[in-house]
């Protein structure tokens, strides 16, 4: 009984500075003034709901120079998970083809449009949950090789904006990540069709 709402339409009509004549809204969160935020991988964009309902980008984030010898100069940064955390939102990037390792990047953006790099060095980034005051957990989803993402190249790194530490790996291709508690999280997997369980003390 939910009602639908266009984003779609919004996001391939608005002017960007580098359009992509696509769209896919990927990962949300609420904040607390009742807006929600929302990545758009296809638009490499960050966009607003307001609590009344009206739809704003809030940014286009860049394009990444593509370091291997094949695939486009510059690929798109695909924007993917986003948490609110402390007045900003933190956002992964997974990267486009060829997915080059270490391109990945954590970005802060402000909500009235400012952004900067929280962290980078990391591979296909897929989403990101809270973990506790000293940090957070992403989800990388597993290596590029010759025939496409390697199985059980995913792993779950802690982040505190200066180091990345991996606290599960082996993982195979994981799609979403979510928080129980300070110390347990649920994880899809996208060749599986699983959920797992990971705790971490």
């Amino acid at each position: 009984s939910l009602p639908i709402e266009d984003i779609g339409s919004f996001v391939l009509a608005y002017p960007f500075a580098v359009p992509t004549g696509e769209t896919h809204p990927y990962n949300l969160v609420a904040a607390p003034d009742g807006s929600i935020y929302i990545t758009d991988a296809a638009a490499n964009a960050v966009l607003k709901r307001s609590k009344w309902g009206n739809l704003s980008v809030v940014a286009q984030l860049p394009l990444v120079v593509n370091p291997l010898p094949f695939g486009p100069p510059m690929i798109h940064p695909v924007p993917t998970g986003i948490i609110y955390e402390k007045g900003n939102l933190l956002v992964t990037t997974l990267t486009g083809f060829p997915f080059p390792a270490g391109k990945a990047i954590i970005y802060r953006v402000n909500p009235n449009g400012n952004f900067a790099v929280a962290q980078d060095g990391f591979t296909t980034l897929v989403d990101m949950a809270k973990g506790n005051p000293h940090g957070n957990i992403v989800v990388q989803h597993g290596d590029f090789g010759p025939t496409g993402f390697t199985l059980g190249t995913g792993k779950l790194i802690w982040v505190d904006g200066n180091s990345a530490t991996d606290i599960a790996t082996g993982l195979n291709l994981p799609a979403g990540i979510t928080q129980a508690n300070a110390h347990t999280w649920y994880i899809t997997s996208l060749a599986d069709g699983s959920v797992s369980k990971v705790t971490y003390q």
